[in-house]
């Protein structure tokens, strides 16, 4: 005998076989890049096979993986910060040997536009200077939330040029949800003047509107923000350097600027 509850069985039996089908597909669509050069090259990964870690970036779409084997991939004077726009995994070589330099030209990378994860992993981010926004390593602007796995965020910095608000964040800048698991940032560096406003989070900063931290087995430490003098206020308090360094969790090395934001540990 037929029934409604055997034709809803069947039914629902024949949509989640569509839903595997699709998963499967998207699976079988991911493509893995891996890098071959350290040499910071633009354009996109060829068909030769050469391919620099920003080709690999520019090439790859929301699911794909980009290998990045042990060497230090140093950001070229002329092509600046490298720009993820979708939800990739980075996967390097581990943190003591796969490192993506700044140089000290720009900013080291910004994740902005990635509608899923993007995921950093077994990685060294170092030498990122930024003087005209927040983030001297790391700028996270979503709307997908970044892993960063396995991951060293150190000795990058933010000299703001000119005053602005959310001048910060030397280690890593977010407007997005963000998780670090067995991941470091120290030894991060942000100077603002007195006048700046709320800049501040020399490792960390979540900027106004930005969702939560979650820090699983990480640690925030040895970061330092000073506030120099402010050459145009007339009280005499304000106008002296501050230096202040972390040695835990707390700020300056984490500050939450006007925002909602929630410190998971």
């Amino acid at each position: 005998m037929f029934s409604s509850r055997t034709a809803r069985g069947g039914a629902l039996a024949f949509l989640l076989a569509l839903l595997a089908l699709a998963i499967g597909a998207r699976a079988a669509d991911a493509t893995t890049f891996t890098v071959t050069t350290t040499v910071d090259q633009a354009g996109t990964c060829s068909s030769s096979g050469g391919c620099s870690l920003r080709q690999a970036i520019a090439s790859a779409a929301d699911g794909d993986t980009i290998i990045v084997p042990a060497g230090v991939y140093t950001l070229g004077p002329s092509n600046g910060e490298l720009d993820v726009t979708h939800g990739v995994t980075i996967d390097g070589a581990g943190q003591a040997t796969t490192t993506i330099d700044g140089d000290g030209i720009d900013r080291v990378m910004r994740i902005d536009g990635n509608a899923t994860t993007a995921t950093l992993r077994g990685l060294t981010i170092t030498g990122g200077a930024s003087t005209q926004a927040a983030g001297g390593g790391l700028s996270l602007a979503g709307p997908g939330p970044v892993v960063l796995d396995g991951v060293l965020v150190t000795e990058n910095d933010v000299v703001p040029a000119t005053g602005g608000f959310n001048e910060g964040g030397g280690g890593i800048s977010s407007v997005t949800s963000l998780t670090l698991n067995d991941s470091t940032v120290s030894h991060n560096t942000v100077t603002v003047g007195a006048s700046e406003g709320d800049s501040g989070g020399a490792g960390i900063l979540i900027a106004q509107g930005g969702g939560d931290l979650t820090l699983n087995d990480s640690t925030v430490t040895d970061n330092t923000a000073t506030v120099t003098a402010n050459e145009t206020d007339p009280n005499p308090a304000n106008n002296s350097s501050v230096v202040q360094t972390c040695t835990s969790a707390a700020a300056p090395s984490i500050a939450l600027v006007k925002s909602a934001s929630v410190i998971s540990y």
